[in-house]
C-alpha cells in the first residue's frame, strides 16, 4: 500500500525549464527516445533522485538514494548514465517489475493468509451458530444442559456415557455436520494429550466455544438481548403496568417475578421481564426491587405508571383510593354507550380523572376531548362493530405448560391423567384464538386503529383505551411463570444458579422473542469478551 502510494506521486518530471541547473529532456530522455521513468526530481531540495532505489531500499547508497541526492549538475548526464548501468539500480529495477507483478515476496509468502484466516473465522462463526441454536433449543423446551460428570472433552468419544443433554445433542449434530465433526475431532485429540501429560489446565490459546464459560457468556447475551427487545417495545409503547409476585423455589429460595403488560401495534402484550430473588416481600421491599429492575434497563420510572398488586393488601384498601378513575374507565365499557346516547351528555367531572393519568402521553387527552370523543363514538359504535371479524388471534406470549405445583411421589410428575397429544392441540389452538364479542374495550380499541382514527378524531379516545388495557385484572400470568420455575429449577437441578435460572426460565417462556434473536448478533457480542476470541469471530 505504502509503495503504491509513494509511485503515485513519482517520478515528478518538471514541465519547463525555467530555474533549472540542467536539460530536462537530455536529463529524462536516453539517446534512442526512451524515456527514464526511475528519474525524478524534487523542488524542494533542488536535486535528482532514482524513485526505484528510493522505494526498495537498500543498505548500499549512492548520490541518487541519498537523502541530499544528486547535486553534481557539472557532470549531471554522466551521472545519470552510472547511475544507470550500477548493480544495484538493476537490482532494485528488477524488484521494482516483481513489485508490479504482486510477486514480491510478502506477495508470495503472506497473500493466502488473509484468505485463510477469513475462512477459519467463517468456520468458527457456523460453529458458534449451530451452539447459539443448541443452547436456544434447551432453552426453549426447559430441558437441564449440563450433566453432572462426563463434560471433559477427550470423554467425548466414549458414547457408553451420558455427557448431559448440551454436549449430546452437539455430538449427535457432529455426525451430519462435517466442519463441526473436524472441530469435535480437533479438541478430543488434543484434550486426550493434556490429560495424558497430567496437565489439568489447558492452555489461554486453545478455543473449544464448549467450555463452560463460553456457555454460560452466551446464556447471558442472549438473555440481555432478549431483554433489549422487550425494552424497545415498552419504549415504543410509553405506557405499561407492572405485575409482581414471588414464590419459593425447591432450594427455598424467594424468587420474584416481574411481568410487564402493555399495548403493543394494537396487540395487548405480556411478557416475563425478570425473575430476581428477593429478600424483602413487603408491600416496600417489592417496589424498590421493582424500581431497580426497571432502573438497570435505564427505563425512566417518573414517566411511566407503575401500578403493583401488591398481595399482601387488602382489596377494598387496594382499590379505595382508585374509585374516581374506575368509574371514568368504566364509562369506556361499550355495556354502557347505550345509556350514554340516551342521556346525550355526560357529567361534569366525568373523565376528570383518567385525563390526568393519560394527559402526559397524549396533550390532546382533555376531559372535554375524551366526553365528546366519547360521546361521538358511543352514538357510532353499533355501526362500527358490525366490521369488526368473527375472531382474532391473542397475543399473550406466556405459552406455559402448567404443571402442578407438588410432584405426587418422589418419581416426577403423575401422567395418568395427563391429556393426550391432540387435546393439548386443541388446547393451544384455542388459546391463540378469541372470539370477538364485539362489546369490550378490545374490540373497541380494535375498531379505532382498523380505521386509523387514532390519528383523527378519536386520537385522546384511544389513548384511553390504551390505557385501560394495560392495567392488569389478576396476577395469573405470574402463577404460570412459577409454574415453569419450578419445572426448570427441580429436585435434580436444584443448584442452578440465579442468573442462569432467569435466562432459563425467559427463554422458556418468552419463546416468540428468542425466536427473534440473531446468532449474529450474539457471535459479535461473545467476540467483544477477549482478544482471542475476537481474534477468532472477526474478520
Amino acid at each position: 500500500m505504502e509503495l503504491n502510494m509513494f509511485f503515485n506521486h513519482h517520478p515528478v518530471i518538471p514541465k519547463n525549464q525555467i530555474g533549472l541547473p540542467f536539460k530536462v529532456d537530455k536529463a529524462f530522455k536516453r539517446e534512442n527516445g526512451t524515456n527514464r521513468v526511475w528519474l525524478t526530481y524534487s523542488f524542494s531540495k533542488k536535486a535528482l533522485f532514482c524513485s526505484v532505489c528510493l522505494a526498495f531500499e537498500s543498505k548500499e547508497t549512492n548520490s541518487f538514494n541519498s537523502n541530499c541526492g544528486m547535486v553534481d549538475w557539472k557532470h549531471v548526464y554522466q551521472r545519470i548514465e552510472e547511475h544507470e548501468r550500477t548493480i544495484l539500480h538493476g537490482r532494485n529495477c528488477d524488484a521494482y517489475f516483481m513489485h508490479l507483478k504482486n510477486k514480491t515476496i510478502d506477495k508470495l509468502l503472506y497473500s493466502q493468509y488473509p484468505h485463510k484466516r477469513n475462512q477459519k473465522v467463517i468456520n468458527n462463526r457456523q460453529i458458534l451458530s449451530t451452539i447459539i441454536n443448541v443452547i436456544k433449543f434447551i432453552g426453549k423446551t426447559g430441558l437441564s444442559y449440563r450433566g453432572n460428570l462426563n463434560e471433559a472433552a477427550y470423554s467425548l468419544e466414549n458414547e457408553n456415557i451420558d455427557h448431559g443433554n448440551f454436549l449430546e445433542i452437539v455430538l449427535l449434530i457432529s455426525k451430519y455436520d462435517i466442519i463441526f465433526k473436524k472441530h469435535l475431532d480437533v479438541i478430543i485429540k488434543a484434550s486426550k494429550r493434556a490429560h495424558e501429560k497430567g496437565n489439568t489446565r489447558r492452555t489461554g490459546n486453545f478455543l473449544t466455544f464448549l467450555s463452560k464459560t463460553t456457555i454460560n457468556s452466551i446464556i447471558s447475551i442472549i438473555t440481555k438481548i432478549m431483554k433489549k427487545k422487550m425494552s424497545v417495545e415498552i419504549l415504543e409503547a410509553e405506557m405499561f403496568s407492572v405485575e409482581i409476585d414471588s414464590t419459593q423455589d425447591i432450594s427455598t429460595k424467594e424468587q420474584c417475578s416481574v411481568l410487564i403488560r402493555y399495548v403493543y401495534m394494537g396487540n395487548i402484550i405480556e411478557r416475563l421481564f425478570s425473575l430476581i430473588r428477593c429478600t424483602d416481600t413487603t408491600g416496600k421491599g417489592f417496589e424498590a426491587l421493582v424500581l431497580n429492575v426497571l432502573e438497570k434497563e435505564r427505563f425512566k420510572i417518573s414517566t411511566f405508571n407503575v401500578v403493583m398488586d401488591i398481595v399482601v393488601e387488602a382489596m377494598n384498601n387496594r382499590f379505595l383510593k382508585n374509585m374516581d378513575i374506575c368509574r371514568d374507565m368504566a364509562i369506556l365499557d361499550p355495556n354502557n354507550f347505550e345509556e350514554i346516547c340516551n342521556k346525550k351528555s355526560l357529567p361534569d367531572n366525568c373523565m376528570k380523572y383518567l385525563s390526568a393519568k393519560i394527559i402526559k402521553y397524549n396533550s390532546t387527552a382533555t376531559s372535554s376531548q375524551l366526553k365528546e370523543a366519547l360521546l361521538s363514538f358511543a352514538s357510532n359504535w353499533e355501526k362500527l362493530k358490525l366490521t369488526l371479524e368473527d375472531t382474532y388471534k391473542t397475543n399473550y406470549d406466556l405459552d406455559l405448560h402448567i404443571i402442578e405445583d407438588d410432584y405426587d411421589d418422589e418419581d416426577g410428575i403423575d401422567t395418568v391423567n395427563l391429556p393426550n397429544s391432540s387435546e393439548i392441540t386443541d388446547v393451544k389452538l384455542k388459546k391463540n384464538i378469541c372470539k370477538s364479542c364485539k362489546n369490550c374495550a378490545i374490540c373497541c380499541y380494535t375498531v379505532i386503529l382498523k380505521y386509523n382514527m387514532f390519528q383523527g378524531a378519536y386520537c385522546a379516545l384511544a389513548t384511553a383505551y390504551q390505557y385501560l388495557l394495560t392495567l392488569p385484572i389478576t396476577q395469573v400470568e405470574c402463577e404460570r411463570s412459577f409454574s415453569v420455575l419450578k419445572y426448570i429449577k427441580n429436585r435434580l437441578r436444584n443448584r442452578l444458579t440465579d442468573d442462569r435460572l432467569e435466562s432459563f426460565v425467559i427463554m422458556n417462556v418468552e419463546k416468540s422473542i428468542l425466536n427473534t434473536v440473531d446468532n449474529e448478533e450474539v457471535i459479535n457480542s461473545l467476540a467483544a469478551e477477549s482478544s482471542l476470541l475476537k481474534k477468532a469471530l472477526i474478520y
